[in-house]
């Protein structure tokens, strides 16, 4: 992604988050509660300015999501129509690989399952297994059970 705009707008956009990835880049590598297993973020402080970037536009909220589970509440702010191909086994957890948004991309497994889960409709598209033509084309309501 590039985003262009008038210089002034851009360098302040750039200052804002070197900023914030400053703070949560030193934040990140301090034990601040010797309680809890304290593991150091090892992502660059340009790493964390590009997900700063997306948790502003996912959520307004510049947390850097990071690199632990329970950072990684920021996908769950995606609640937008995402095409996502992805193979029932995989999907399941039987299999690995394969999942992809078409004109993006291949998807993680972890991040696939966790846009399924979060979806709440699914779209399920049978094909001609020779030609690959979609057949026909149902839509389900996916439930508890099948979100884990």
């Amino acid at each position: 992604m590039i985003i262009t705009g008038p210089t002034a707008h851009i360098e302040g956009t750039y200052n804002r988050l070197t900023d914030i990835a400053t703070e949560l880049h030193t934040q990140n590598q301090t034990d601040a509660d010797a309680a809890t297993p304290f593991v150091p973020d090892e992502r660059t402080r340009a790493q964390i300015m590009a997900d700063v970037a997306l948790d502003l536009l996912l959520t307004s909220v510049p947390d850097g999501h990071g690199t632990t589970p329970e950072h990684r509440d920021a996908l769950g702010a995606i609640q937008a129509t995402v095409h996502l191909t992805i193979p029932a086994s995989t999907l399941a957890g039987t299999t690995s690989g394969g999942a992809q948004i078409p004109g993006a991309g291949l998807v993680d497994d972890d991040t696939a399952r966790h846009l399924a889960g979060g979806s709440d409709d699914w779209y399920r598209i049978f094909t001609d297994p020779t030609t690959g033509t979609p057949v026909t084309v149902d839509k389900r309501r996916p439930c508890t059970a099948m979100r884990r």
